[in-house]
C-alpha cells in the first residue's frame, strides 16, 4: 500500500520495485512466509533510506503459508526456471547464496514447530531492530482484546531480548476498512489515537491478559493509569490512524501520506535519538548488526542481545591513534605539562564518552539485582543482564564525570610532574647522559608506573588484548611473549636489546616490572619499509 501509493504519484514503474502479496480474501491461510525488506520509494537514494519489514502472521499457527506451496511448486520445474531469465529465480538464488543457520533453540518437539518460530523467534528480531512497528487492524472493536494484548505480549517477550538499547520502537496501529459513514474529522489521527486509547482504559483492570502487565509496572514503581501509560512502558510513542474502505479515494490517499508522514517522522526522531547516543549505524554497520542479531537469536532465544558489546565490537580503539597524538604533539611543541594542557580536551571526551556509554547505571534492587544498562543504552529502564526488567526510571550512577575530571587532571599533573623531576634527577645526576640511555630511562620509569597501575587492579595478567598494545596503547600488538601479553613492535624495541640487525631481546614483560625471564626472548622484527612477501608456485 505505501510502496504501490508511492508508485503511482510517480514515473517509478510498478515493476522495478517489489511488493508485498495481498493476502486472498476469503481465507485464513497466511499469504507470505519468512521475513521480506522492500526499498521505500521516496528515501531509496537519500542519505537515510528506509525499509519496510513485511513478515507473515504472527499467529498463523503451523500451516504452510501458500508463498511456501506456491514456491515449491514453481521451483520443481528448476530447470525451466534457470533456462527463463525471470526476475523470481533471480530473487530466489539470492535468497540461497545466504549463510544458513541451525536453529539451536529447536531441541524438543514442541520449539522445532514452525508456529514456535514464529511466534517466539520473528517478534524478538523485529522488535529488537525495528524503529517503527505497524499493526494492521481489520476490525478496530477487537482492539482492547486481540491487538492491544498481542503489542503488550510481544513487547514484554522482547523486551527481555536486548540490553543496552539506545531507543525505544515507536508504534502505529492503522484501523483498516474504517467504516465509510465516519466524518472527516474522525480520521484526524490525534483524534482516533486518543478515543482508542481511552476506549482500553477499563481493561486495565477487567482484562487479566492486560492487567498483569500493569500489576508488573506498578510493582516496580511506574505509574500506570491508563493505556497509554502503559504502551508508554514499551514504546517511544502509539498513533492510530484510520484508512478507509475502497469508494472514498481521495480519504485514502490521504490517510495513506499521513501514514508514510508518521513513519518517516517516527523513522528521523529514531535516528536522532541514535546519534544522541553514538548508536547510528550506517549501512554496512546496520548489516553486521543484523547478521549479529541472528547469530546471537538463532542460538540464545532467551539471551539478550547486547547492544554495547556489538557496539564495542565494531568500534575497536583506532590503530592510528598514534600519528594522531604525534601529529598534535609536533603541531604544539612545548614541555610535557604544555603539552598536557592541550591534551586535556581530549581526555575529557575520552572520559564522558566512558561515562555515558560504558558505565553502567547503579540501580540495584532489594534482592541484590544490579542493572546493566548504560546511559546512552537505558531506553528500555532498568534491566538485568538477563534482559529481564528490574522497574522504571531514569539512569542512575555513582560515578560523576564532571567533579572527577578535574580530581583527574590534578592526578595527571602531578603525575606527569612526579615523572619530570625524576628525569630530571637523571640529568642532572649523569649530564653526560646520551640520547638513547635518557630514552632507555623514560621506558624504565614508564614500566614501572605500568606495573603499578596494573598491579592496583589485580595485576596485569588479567589484562590481554589483541587490538590494541597495552603497553603503549596506540599501535597494533604483534609479538606474543611468553606471559600471553602481546606488544607492538615500537614497545619491542623501546624495552628490548638490540643485538643485531633485526633481532631484540627481552628480558620481560614491558607490563609486569617483576616479570622476567632465562634465557631472554628473541623477537626478530622486519624492517619497516618491507612488505609482505608471499612466494606463488604455478603448477
Amino acid at each position: 500500500m505505501l510502496i504501490e501509493s508511492h508508485v503511482n504519484a510517480t514515473d517509478i514503474g510498478t515493476g522495478d520495485l517489489p511488493t508485498p502479496v495481498v493476502g486472498e480474501t476469503g481465507t485464513s491461510i497466511p499469504t507470505s512466509a519468512d521475513i521480506h525488506l522492500y526499498m521505500e520509494p521516496e528515501s531509496q537514494f537519500t542519505e537515510f533510506p528506509r525499509l519496510y519489514a513485511d513478515c507473515e502472521g504472527l499467529a498463523g499457527g503451523e500451516r504452510t503459508p501458500m508463498a511456501h506451496r506456491t514456491e515449491d511448486h514453481l521451483f520443481k520445474k528448476k530447470a525451466d526456471m534457470r533456462s527463463d531469465d525471470t526476475f523470481a529465480w533471480k530473487m530466489r538464488e539470492k535468497a540461497q547464496s545466504g549463510h544458513p543457520r541451525k536453529l539451536g533453540f529447536a531441541t524438543t518437539e514442541e520449539t522445532r514447530k514452525r508456529e514456535f518460530t514464529v511466534r517466539e523467534f520473528y517478534p524478538r528480531l523485529l522488535y529488537t531492530f525495528s524503529n517503527v512497528i505497524v499493526f494492521v487492524l481489520a476490525n478496530e472493536r477487537t482492539f482492547e482484546s486481540h491487538a492491544f494484548v498481542r503489542l503488550l505480549d510481544w513487547a514484554a517477550t522482547s523486551i527481555q531480548s536486548a540490553t543496552n538499547q539506545s531507543v525505544l520502537p515507536h508504534v502505529i496501529v492503522v484501523l483498516n476498512k474504517s467504516d465509510d459513514l465516519l466524518e472527516d474529522h474522525d480520521f484526524d489521527v490525534a483524534r482516533t489515537t486518543q478515543r482508542l486509547l481511552s476506549d482500553a482504559d477499563q481493561s486495565l483492570e477487567v482484562n487479566h491478559a492486560v492487567s498483569r502487565h500493569v500489576q508488573y509496572w506498578r510493582s516496580s514503581g511506574k505509574a500506570v493509569k491508563t493505556a497509554r501509560d502503559l504502551l508508554a512502558c514499551f514504546y517511544c510513542s502509539v498513533n492510530v490512524v484510520r484508512i478507509p474502505r475502497s469508494g472514498r479515494w481521495m480519504l485514502i490517499d490521504k490517510q495513506i501520506k499521513k501514514l508514510h508522514d508518521l513513519i518517516a517522522t517516527n523513522c528521523r526522531g529514531a535516528h536522532e535519538g541514535k546519534r544522541r547516543a553514538r548508536r547510528d549505524l550506517n549501512a554496512e554497520e546496520l548489516g553486521e548488526c543484523l547478521q549479529s542479531g541472528l547469530d546471537h537469536f538463532t542460538q540464545n532465544l532467551y539471551k539478550p542481545f547486547d547492544f554495547l558489546a556489538f557496539s564495542w565490537g565494531l568500534n575497536p580503539i583506532a590503530p592510528g591513534l598514534e600519528g594522531n597524538i604525534l601529529r598534535l604533539a609536533l603541531w604544539v611543541k612545548g614541555t610535557p605539562l604544555e603539552l598536557l594542557e592541550h591534551y586535556k580536551p581530549f581526555l575529557d571526551g575520552a572520559l564522558y564518552r566512558f561515562s555515558d556509554g560504558w558505565w553502567p547505571c547503579s540501580y540495584e534492587t532489594v534482592k541484590g539485582k544490579k542493572c546493566v544498562n548504560t546511559k546512552e543504552g537505558h531506553a528500555r529502564g532498568h534491566q538485568d543482564n538477563n534482559g529481564k526488567p528490574l522497574g522504571p526510571g531514569d539512569y542512575k550512577s555513582d560515578f560523576d564525570a564532571e567533579s572527577y575530571r578535574l580530581t583527574w587532571h590534578s592526578q595527571l599533573d602531578n603525575t606527569l610532574r612526579e615523572i619530570e623531576n625524576s628525569m630530571e634527577q637523571v640529568n642532572l645526576t649523569n649530564p653526560s647522559l646520551p640520547q638513547h640511555s635518557e630514552e632507555r630511562e623514560a621506558a624504565r620509569l614508564h614500566s614501572k608506573r605500568m606495573d603499578e597501575f596494573y598491579s592496583s587492579l589485580g595485576g596485569a595478567e588479567k589484562f590481554f588484548s589483541n587490538v590494541v598494545c597495552l603497553s603503549c596503547l596506540e599501535d597494533m600488538p604483534e609479538h606474543a611473549l611468553p606471559c600471553g601479553h602481546v606488544i607492538c613492535s615500537k614497545c619491542v624495541r623501546t624495552f628490548g636489546t638490540v643485538r643485531s640487525e633485526g633481532l631484540i631481546s627481552l628480558k620481560g614483560c614491558p607490563l609486569s616490572y617483576h616479570v622476567t625471564w632465562k634465557p631472554d626472548v628473541q623477537i626478530i622484527l622486519k624492517p619497516d619499509q618491507a612488505g609482505i612477501r608471499i612466494l606463488s608456485l604455478d603448477g
